[in-house]
């Protein structure tokens, strides 16, 4: 005999069930061309229209054009010096509790890291965002600063989903130095089938924004996202993508440096009990 409970309406669509959220440096630092780049960003955010947006290198005038073009999302800034991290939420969708900002001691970029706790369909989430200190001179400052945001991911209580993620600016030696990803914590990419065409955000053999000198052409993985499960689990992840490196600003430039990524999970609103 077999016994179906929905939870919700059977009626209730695969779309519905659907979570998505965004991430990417939208390089705010990169004067004149940023704020015209942010509402090409913010063109990008109403098509897709994700329940979060992780967002690196905010500035003063790009966060105005996001609040101007994005009405619908509540933006949560992880500060307000010169650049700074922030987390949009989809009105109506995702509803805020609280925030909070950790700064990092040891920073020499002004670097911390940004925490929303909120809810989805009345289930509880930690939303988290850094970006991690920059270039491989700085390759024991930015392993501190994964350890702390690893320790907060393992620290939130059990009933919450937990995902972090950003710029981390990480290196694979970094990754393994401070003892690989946490019991409990799963990479996003990996966990989505560790696809090649989502695997370099920052791939110059596709994105002509910098030059570098020489014949070699870098491809590294710097943006990542982690995510610890609540118990029971209630978002799933389905699918990772890079958002479209063709996506240009008007300008000409690409939109990004480092190449944002789209997440998609499912919400489990439905079991299936077996009785024999």
């Amino acid at each position: 005999m077999y016994v179906f409970n929905r939870g919700k309406s059977e009626e209730e669509s695969e779309e519905d069930k659907r979570f998505r959220l965004l991430s990417w440096n939208i390089d705010g630092l990169d004067m004149p061309t940023a704020v015209k780049r942010a509402h090409t960003v913010c063109e990008i955010i109403n098509k897709e229209n994700p329940h979060v947006v992780y967002l690196q290198e905010v500035v003063e005038s790009t966060q105005e054009v996001l609040e101007a073009r994005c009405p619908t999302y509540q933006i949560i800034p992880g500060g307000d010096r010169e650049y700074f991290t922030a987390i949009m939420i989809k009105v109506g969708s995702v509803m805020y509790r609280e925030m909070n900002v950790t700064e990092y001691p040891g920073t020499r970029m002004m670097r911390n890291l940004l925490c929303v706790k909120c809810k989805y369909r009345g289930s509880p989430l930690t939303l988290m965002t850094s970006h991690l200190e920059s270039t491989a001179e700085y390759g024991t400052e930015r392993k501190a600063q994964l350890k702390m945001a690893f320790d907060k991911m393992v620290n939130e209580p059990e009933d919450r989903t937990v995902i972090f993620g950003g710029d981390l600016n990480l290196r694979d030696k970094e990754l393994a130095a401070v003892g690989g990803i946490p019991s409990g914590i799963v990479d996003l990419w990996e966990e989505t089938g560790s696809r090649p065409e989502a695997k370099y955000t920052w791939d110059m053999t596709r994105n002509d924004n910098l030059t570098f000198n020489g014949k070699y052409k870098p491809r590294c993985r710097f943006d990542r996202l982690y995510m610890k499960s609540a118990k029971p689990m209630k978002l799933k992840p389905v699918i990772l993508n890079l958002l479209d490196w063709k996506s240009r600003d008007s300008t000409g430039d690409f939109l990004v440096i480092t190449g944002g990524f789209s997440l998609t999970m499912m919400f489990k609103t439905s079991f299936i009990t077996c009785l024999v």
